[in-house]
């Protein structure tokens, strides 16, 4: 039994994240608290990213992060993918610029933090998601207030205002576990050597927080009343995105001897994030694009996962 939950944890929790939402609105009595569970879910997340972060980084030499020549070519096919959809995206109207600018939030999206658990567990780099992480956070921080104002034009939303505020969203939660640890290593070899003991910590953590993400992806999907053709483009270009990029990062990480850490790096997305840009900067509807993407990388994820512990 504690293997089959080790090995088909991720479904499981997306199985469970999505039956807590049917079993919402399925339970009027729960119905006026709806507000008060958003803000459990939204509150507690943060600190399951940072706790699962700050394990993850406990395990790792953060002196040996390395910018390394193999990060060129993924960072590339993020920024001109990114560039040439928001091109196309400016000069066409209606469903279709929101489905290329589905593709385009997850062709430009950041890799996930919980990337650097997953590739751990498949054996593969983990400094080195860590260090593309890092890199890739810092580029979209300032790519995407030089393109998005452009594409949505609003009142008072500059480069400097956009930047801020994608610094203040992406950073805390990227440097502050990173921060911790060192100094945990540093100063703290007790606490060190606990954390670093627990197995599996950080992996219970992302699929506790999994559930969480799944849930409110299932509301997204539920309150957005788009029409069918919308829905089937936009997932459509979504899985176009999540295929294109793992495959490219696994095809160049496999020329460095780092085809998971590639593949990883490039193809598991910070979803949340690309939730939140699509409400902040672009049109709101477009936030559906982060949903369906979480649900094509964490299929993937499964069976890369399942197929790891089979092998």
């Amino acid at each position: 039994m504690k293997r089959f939950l080790k090995t088909w944890m991720l479904p499981i929790s997306m199985t469970i994240g999505v039956l807590l939402y049917v079993f919402y609105r399925q339970c009027e009595l729960l119905h006026p608290y709806g507000a008060e569970l958003r803000a459990v879910i939204t509150t507690t997340q943060p600190w399951l990213i940072f706790l699962m972060l700050y394990s993850s980084f406990c395990k790792v030499q953060l002196s040996c992060l390395r910018l390394r020549r193999h990060f060129i070519l993924p960072l590339l096919i993020q920024c001109v993918c990114f560039l040439v959809s928001a091109f196309v995206a400016y000069h066409v109207q209606g469903d279709w610029a929101i489905v290329i600018e589905s593709f385009m939030i997850c062709m430009i999206c950041p890799t996930a933090t919980a990337a650097v658990v997953v590739t751990g567990k498949l054996g593969g780099d983990t400094l080195d998601v860590t260090a593309y992480t890092i890199l890739i956070n810092i580029v979209v921080a300032l790519l995407i207030p030089a393109v998005v104002p452009i594409l949505h034009p609003h009142p008072g939303q500059t480069f400097c205002t956009t930047f801020v505020q994608l610094i203040l969203h992406i950073f805390p939660m990227l440097i502050c576990p990173l921060f911790a640890a060192a100094l945990t290593r540093s100063y703290l070899p007790r606490l060190h050597r606990l954390v670093t003991s627990i197995p599996d910590f950080a992996f219970y953590l992302w699929a506790i927080s999994l559930s969480m993400c799944l849930t409110m992806t299932a509301r997204s999907l539920y309150h957005n009343h788009v029409s069918t053709f919308l829905l089937i483009g936009m997932a459509a270009a979504t899985a176009l995105s999540c295929i294109l990029q793992f495959w490219a990062g696994r095809c160049i990480g496999a020329r460095a001897g780092r085809p998971i850490s590639g593949g990883q790096s490039l193809g598991q997305k910070n979803t949340a994030f690309a939730i939140w840009m699509a409400y902040t900067f672009l049109d709101p509807v477009t936030s559906v694009a982060g949903g369906f993407y979480s649900l094509w990388h964490n299929i993937y994820n499964s069976w890369q996962l399942a197929r790891h512990k089979a092998g």
